[in-house]
């Protein structure tokens, strides 16, 4: 299910954060089942969640989308100081410092 559940959410992705309630719906399922699966397979959907953001920003970086506004609201976060944060604990930089990196490494 771990797949499915990143593509839902993924789809869903869209300006708000969908929560496990709407994906379990989408996947038609309840959501004490889907997070006892999530569970079974070692992940949450939390986890799963923050996977799928982290992914679609770097994705959005690397294609040349710089409008962190933009990329904070598409991906469901309340703005570009929760993004910074985020991306700074999956990655250990800012989104600027991360393209300055990617540029050095391509």
């Amino acid at each position: 299910p771990v797949e499915r559940v990143r593509a839902t959410v993924s789809r869903l992705l869209d300006g708000r954060a969908p929560s496990v309630a709407q994906v379990a719906r989408a996947l038609c399922m309840s959501e004490r089942s889907l997070q006892r699966q999530l569970a079974a397979a070692g992940t949450s959907y939390r986890v799963l969640l923050d996977g799928v953001r982290h992914a679609s920003i770097c994705r959005a970086l690397t294609a040349g989308e710089t409008g962190l506004t933009a990329l904070a609201e598409r991906v469901g976060f309340s703005g570009t100081a929760a993004l910074h944060r985020a991306f700074r604990r999956w990655e250990g930089v800012t989104p600027r410092g991360y393209l300055a990196r990617s540029s050095i490494s391509a």
